[in-house]
């Protein structure tokens, strides 16, 4: 199984799909702790922050512009060593010879692939475990010891943008809220109620039992434009009014549950002979099937919407100003300076939400703590 791999990528302006260098395909490398190719750990990655600095004669302070990130250069290092690995015995097998040195053997075809790749200069994408990275490679040296036991190290130069000027969006934080994963949750249920009610009887119902239903569906339905439109505002709650905003879409989760329960209670009080203008076989069935069929739907909405509340209501406390929802690509540079006017508390933010990168997916729900919080 591969735990590492290096892609050839198009050159930045080329935007043929098929290029082809000479007659081969884009060099790949899938190097593994087997083949004992992986680079050696630990891996140091770094960001750089462009800024430029003014010292105004008599100011305390100087007065500094911050320009934006860029990920720093970083090294790689491991080493080729096939003494005992497979895809060397099997080509020194295959070729007849009875050592590795007649067909150059695993490591020393590694070596010249790469050193071609490096070459080339052309963007790589260098992907481990959750981890990718896209740029180029500017240098590599290989430390020759023998044909079966060659060291690499190898610098790449991480960029933002991937080949043909598309920019590479970031993921989403693991550790925040995601806006998108909680509409979906309890828009699904929402949407299961729907359809449920879709196969009502109507022709044999008696009473309000349909009307009734109905109401309560529409109702689900408005509930959750209120939650969405929560959601879709950047912000919710005011610097002013600490956590208000993030305590009143808790509330909308929860009103959400409060529906589906008096749905899930409103079939589950009926029964056939009193629901039914005239009873048949076939009558009872449509509507039990039709009962258990909403009322399934029902207790998933009060589930997903008790969860949802809990969740925004965790994340809440403490001190908790409001709830944001970043743009795509945007940097917690600018979140801060939206907050606080200074960019320099955005690790505040990140501390609060668990992230792991600077750069918002815009998918997240960020929690803006008060300034206080320590």
């Amino acid at each position: 199984m591969a735990l590492f791999i290096i892609e050839e990528l198009l050159p930045y302006g080329h935007r043929d799909a098929n290029f082809r260098i000479g007659a081969e395909a884009p060099a790949r490398f899938e190097w593994s702790a087997a083949a004992r190719s992986i680079p050696l750990r630990p891996w140091t990655f770094g960001v750089a922050v462009r800024s430029v600095r003014t010292d105004y004669p008599g100011a305390d302070d100087p007065t500094e512009q911050v320009l934006g990130p860029n990920y720093t250069p970083f090294t790689l290092r491991g080493r080729w060593d096939d003494r005992y690995n497979p895809l060397a015995l099997e080509d020194a097998r295959i070729s007849g010879a009875g050592n590795r040195r007649a067909t150059g053997g695993y490591a020393v075809l590694e070596r010249a692939r790469f050193e071609a790749l490096v070459r080339r200069a052309n963007p790589v994408r260098i992907t481990f475990e959750d981890l990718t990275v896209q740029g180029l490679i500017t240098a590599a040296e290989f430390d020759f010891r023998r044909a079966w036991d060659i060291g690499y190290s190898f610098t790449v130069s991480p960029h933002h943008r991937a080949p043909g000027g598309r920019l590479t969006m970031p993921r989403s934080p693991r550790g925040a809220l995601n806006a998108k994963q909680l509409q979906a949750e309890v828009a699904r249920p929402v949407a299961s109620a729907r359809t449920a009610f879709a196969l009502a009887p109507v022709a044999r119902l008696a009473g309000d039992r349909w009307t009734d239903a109905g109401e309560l569906v529409d109702a689900l339905d408005a509930q959750l434009a209120v939650i969405d439109a929560a959601i879709g505002q950047r912000t919710t709650g005011d610097v002013s009014e600490p956590g208000t905003g993030l305590l009143r879409l808790a509330a909308a989760f929860y009103g959400l549950a409060l529906i589906g329960l008096d749905l899930t209670t409103l079939v589950a009080a009926d029964a056939s002979d009193d629901a039914l203008d005239y009873e048949t076989p076939l009558a009872m069935l449509a509507f039990d099937a039709w009962a258990r069929g909403l009322g399934r739907a029902g207790r998933e909405v009060v589930l997903a919407g008790l969860r949802a509340s809990g969740e925004v209501r965790r994340r809440a406390m403490p001190s908790a100003v409001n709830l944001y929802r970043p743009r795509a690509g945007e940097h917690l540079y600018e979140t801060s300076q939206r907050f606080y006017g200074t960019p320099y508390q955005w690790r505040r933010i990140a501390a609060r939400n668990r992230l792991t990168t600077t750069v918002l997916a815009g998918t997240e729900l960020l929690i803006i703590p008060e300034v206080t919080e320590r």
